[in-house]
Order: structure tokens, then sequence, then C-alpha cells
């Protein structure tokens, strides 16, 4: 089994950008060594994506944090 790739918000961005230059879904998948269906799911939530990229988040978030807790922990651990 592979290894669990997480992109960041900045790598998310760039795939979209990429998917608008006519690079198919698997070529996207190769470039960035992930899953066709991560592809898919990071277009089908580009909106999303896309505005929290424009609302200057940080960059090298991954994953977005549910809790308070979380997110102290994550603000402590990566500052």
């Amino acid at each position: 089994m592979s290894t669990r790739v997480d992109l960041s918000l900045f790598q998310k961005v760039e795939l979209i950008k990429h998917s608008k230059c006519c690079l198919s879904q698997r070529h996207l998948a190769a470039k960035y060594k992930i899953s066709k269906g991560v592809v898919f799911n990071i277009l089908k939530r580009k909106h999303e994506y896309l505005g929290d990229y424009e609302s200057n988040r940080r960059n090298e978030i991954k994953r977005k944090i549910k809790n308070d807790i979380g997110k102290k922990i994550d603000d402590e651990t990566y500052a």
C-alpha cells in the first residue's frame, strides 16, 4: 500500500490551474502522485479551495480543523 499524500492548499490551487490548461485528470494524478479520485474531489471542491486561497489563508494548511482544540495543537506544533 502506498503512503498517503496530503496536498497543501497552494498545491491544490496549482492543480486546479493546471486542469484549466487542458491537462487530463490522469496526467494530474501522475504529476502530483495522487489517485484520480483525489484529483476529481479537488476539482469538485475547487470553488472552496480558490476562495480559501484568495482570502489569504495559510497556504501550507493541508486540512481544515474542525474544533478549537485541534487548531490550538496545530498552532503550537507548527509555529
